[in-house]
């Protein structure tokens, strides 16, 4: 990533798709930081059962889980998280079978751009026009 700005996931999507082997999993989405640990994590979706193939998006949007039993797709809500240096955009899975696999893992990402004083253009804080004091 380019410097000079705060970098923020907009959208994340994946598709992960189940062996036929009977059993219940849960794939998340998630952000970790340098040390390899969740900053951020999506909503375990449990009992993902055999034979499914679900596409997962995780928006700035939001969403509502949707899709019943991992087949389909599963909308997901994120915040505004400001990325730090080394820090990562995964998927993983809770009771993962050796058949099961992660595919189309897609990101996008947005540059705010910051001022010198740390907040976004166009913004400024504290006001400089904010004249007389702060009441209690």
């Amino acid at each position: 990533m380019q410097s000079g700005g705060l970098w923020v996931v907009e959208t994340m999507t994946a598709t992960f798709a189940t062996s036929a082997v009977a059993a219940s999993r849960a794939p998340f989405l998630r952000i970790q930081d340098a040390d390899g640990k969740a900053i951020w994590s999506s909503y375990y979706q449990l009992n993902v059962g055999a034979s499914s193939n679900g596409t997962y998006v995780v928006s700035m949007l939001g969403g509502t889980l949707a899709g019943p039993g991992g087949s389909g797709t599963s909308t997901f809500g994120i915040p505004l998280i400001p990325l730090e240096p080394g820090w990562a955009l995964s998927s993983s899975t809770v009771l993962i079978d050796a058949g099961d696999q992660w595919s189309q893992l897609r990101f996008l990402l947005c540059r705010i751009d910051v001022g010198t004083d740390g907040y976004d253009f166009g913004r400024v804080f504290p006001p400089k026009d904010a004249g007389g004091s702060i009441a209690n």
